[in-house]
Parts: structure tokens; sequence; C-alpha cells
């Protein structure tokens, strides 16, 4: 090969470095300024279970993954846009199912039709709290 033959893969490398370097949450941060707390990219799955008036709407319950964790927030992305004012959120940590009720805060297009709804975490809550949540793990 001479030494002045492009390589086949620079093509895939340059793409490649595009493609993170527009979607790095740490690059991101620094063109949106300071936020009050740090995140990090987390990707796990997790259960939404929207709340209305307090009460869970099992029925309407889906799996989604995270984007990124904050100490009190997450980003969960999903394929459809939602109005969800609060939900139960279902973590697996240690071979056991975690709920948290949460607020979201945010509905951000990510494109490709999918959209990132920010939520505060407000606390972890328990079976005895919600009627139903045992039943919920995947």
């Amino acid at each position: 090969m001479s030494l002045f033959a492009r390589s086949r893969d620079t093509g895939v490398k340059s793409f490649v470095l595009k493609l993170v370097n527009n979607h790095c949450p740490g690059l991101k941060a620094l063109a949106d300024g300071p936020r009050s707390d740090s995140r990090v990219a987390v990707v796990v799955p997790a259960i939404v279970v929207p709340l209305k008036k307090g009460t869970p709407q099992f029925d309407q319950g889906y799996t989604a993954i995270t984007k990124e964790f904050s100490n009190t927030g997450v980003a969960i992305v999903v394929e459809h846009p939602s109005n969800i004012d609060e939900a139960l959120l279902g973590f697996r940590l240690e071979g056991q199912m975690t709920f948290l009720r949460a607020k979201s805060r945010h509905l951000d297009p990510i494109g490709g039709g999918f959209f990132a709804i920010g939520f505060q975490l407000l606390e972890v809550v328990t079976p005895a709290d919600y009627q139903g949540l045992d039943s919920l793990d995947f």
C-alpha cells in the first residue's frame, strides 16, 4: 500500500468521531452551560408506570432505557412523546426491583422518532405504598 494511499477505514473513523463528538454528553454540557448536577451516561432498562392523581396506571406502563443519571434525576429514552406528569420508575439492582416516584421536567426530541423524558427523582417507594408494584419485574 502506498504511503499516501487513503485507508478504507479513514471514512469510518471520521464518521464515528463526528457522531460521537456531536452526541457526547460532556461536550453538550459545555455548550449548554453549567448544570446544577453533573450527569453520567448509564444505559439500563427501566419500567415506567404513569401516575394519575396518585394512582398507578399499570395498563399504560412500558419498559424503556435510560440515557443518563444525575444525583436526583434520570433521562429515559422513549419512542413516543408522553404527557406524563408523574410516574413510578422501576430499576433492577442487585437482583431485586427498586421503584422511585418521579416528576417529569422536560420532554426533548432526540431524533429518529425518539424522545428523552427528564425526570426528577422524588422518593423511593415500596409495594406497600402502591398495590400492584410487587408484580412488576423484568
